[in-house]
């Protein structure tokens, strides 16, 4: 049985072949208009979009003067705080922190973006979580943070084009308004608030099979390395690549991934890398192994700060 007779079996309408080719190109145009529409309308169905769309907001709001930014994924965004770092340095700082899905390049995207509106600016601290070194090449955010000649440039114009056509799309849409539980778009010490199950209150259990041994690098990000390593190479920042800290229990059980780390990965590092991994115990981690409570934000701050301080210009 074909998908014609299949139509004529389910709806018990005799259609010409000619009219069902229309019928169903035309159902395919709308599905993919459907999904651009979606795509351009940017609505915050999760906690990537909450994250950039806040970071964008406060980009654009921001005075020229900043001389120290905080970047990176959320490991950094729920450990090290802009206003304490401030304080600790005595320079003008902002942290502009995106999400472990916006990867290395997004860091390297809103770079782009402070740099353009800051003279001022000297020193960039990048604080990446190390599971960040086997995720994938992240599309959406070569797209989202930079202009399209820049982007197409990186990922070509099949992958551009089908960002925007994305069937996925409609499904991502539908289950966000079907589902209970909305995206908190709140944010805390300048970055989204955290889950109310944590380690700290014992309302997250930590399993001792926790590990980072097991996943295995993505050589996509050594690209995405460099383009943020020459970009403050040929705008002569003060760029710092840090480790975002983890649960002391899975750093523990880790340490053949910083091996790998070491062997594959340090060796491509043309900026400053500081090999320092703070590891915290149960009672001071937050919602993930990668997240601090934020009662000891202010505390994660100052060991970060210690920590750079000599290599701040």
């Amino acid at each position: 049985m074909n998908f014609l007779s299949f139509f004529i079996l389910i709806f018990k309408k005799n259609l010409s072949p000619n009219f069902f080719l229309f019928f169903v190109m035309m159902s395919i145009v709308f599905l993919l208009l459907l999904s651009f529409t979606l795509n351009i309308m940017d609505l915050t169905i999760n906690a990537n979009t909450a994250v950039k769309k806040y970071q964008f907001t406060k980009l654009e709001k921001s005075s020229g003067d900043i001389q120290t930014i905080l970047l990176g994924d959320s490991s950094g965004g729920n450990s090290v705080v802009a206003s304490y770092f401030e304080k600790y340095s005595g320079k003008r700082t902002e942290s502009f922190y995106l999400t472990g899905s916006y990867g290395i390049i997004g860091s390297y995207g809103i770079l782009k973006k402070v740099y353009s509106k800051n003279n001022q600016l000297k020193n960039v601290i990048i604080i990446h979580t190390q599971d960040i070194w086997s995720r994938s090449f992240p599309i959406e955010a070569s797209i989202q943070l930079q202009n399209y000649s820049s982007a197409i440039k990186e990922i070509g114009i099949n992958q551009y084009l089908g960002y925007f056509f994305n069937f996925k799309e409609i499904s991502w849409h539908l289950k966000y308004f079907l589902k209970e539980k909305k995206i908190k778009n709140v944010f805390h010490d300048d970055y989204i608030i955290q889950d109310q199950k944590k380690y700290s209150n014992r309302k997250l259990i930590y399993n001792n099979n926790f590990t980072l041994n097991n996943i295995k690098i993505n050589y996509d990000k050594i690209s995405e390395l460099d383009l943020l390593q020459d970009f403050c190479i040929n705008k002569r920042l003060n760029c710092i690549f840090v480790h975002g800290p983890l649960h002391e229990d899975y750093a523990k059980n880790s340490k053949l991934f910083s091996k790998i780390f070491e062997k594959e990965i340090l060796p491509k590092f043309r900026i400053q890398y500081l090999e320092n991994i703070f590891s915290y115990p149960n009672y001071m981690m937050g919602d993930t192994m990668e997240h601090v409570d934020p009662n000891f934000k202010e505390t994660v701050t100052k060991n970060y700060y210690d920590l750079l301080k000599d290599k701040l210009i």
